[in-house]
């Protein structure tokens, strides 16, 4: 076989096969469709569509034959770590597609939510650097749901401190393991 002269997802008999998997993929989950599919990211190795369901929006990937084990690594990872590796719902291994549900807000998404707080510009400064951080210091658990918000009275809103995001989670973890935390002297 020969180099590819045209990628799969440039052709129109591809989409259409790839939606009707995608269809059968989310009925056999036992989820509705709830719009059309969309296409999120065209790239000359991947390709990756969003389809809404009655139980949240799926995401479809398809890849070029060299990366068609992409699937099969997702779901070993997915089974290693399961906290930060979403698992996969469906694939179909000869064509290296895979399904996979929402994993929650991008990056992008997040900055644009952040251009109403209150502290917009501090704000998407801190989550731009705690990204930043997150990647240098190759932290696996840099995802954006770590992040949360605090709503303010009147409906302003910010980002929540990391320091006090951190140490509420850190209380409630020895909360629930039953540590009581150790005061110095």
């Amino acid at each position: 076989m020969g180099p590819l002269t045209v990628l799969p997802w440039a052709e129109p008999a591809w989409r259409e096969r790839a939606e009707r998997w995608i269809a059968e993929q989310v009925g056999r989950l036992g989820r509705d469709p709830t719009g059309p599919v969309a296409e999120v990211k065209m790239r000359p190795w991947s390709a990756v569509l969003r389809a809404p369901t009655s139980a949240g929006d799926v995401y479809f990937k398809a890849n070029l034959p060299a990366l068609a084990n992409e699937p099969a690594l997702t779901r070993l990872l997915a089974r290693i770590d399961p906290g930060h590796v979403l698992p996969v719902l469906a694939e179909e291994p000869g064509e290296g597609w895979m399904l996979q549900a929402d994993g929650g807000p991008t990056s992008e998404e997040i900055l644009q939510i952040l251009e109403d707080s209150e502290s917009r510009n501090s704000d998407r400064a801190h989550f731009v650097l705690a990204q930043l951080a997150f990647w240098l210091l190759a932290a696996t658990d840099g995802h954006a749901k770590n992040f949360s918000i605090f709503h303010r009275v009147g409906g302003a809103f910010g980002m929540t401190p990391r320091e006090q995001d951190n140490a509420a989670s850190h209380a409630s973890a020895l909360r629930a393991r039953s540590i009581q935390p150790c005061h110095g002297r």
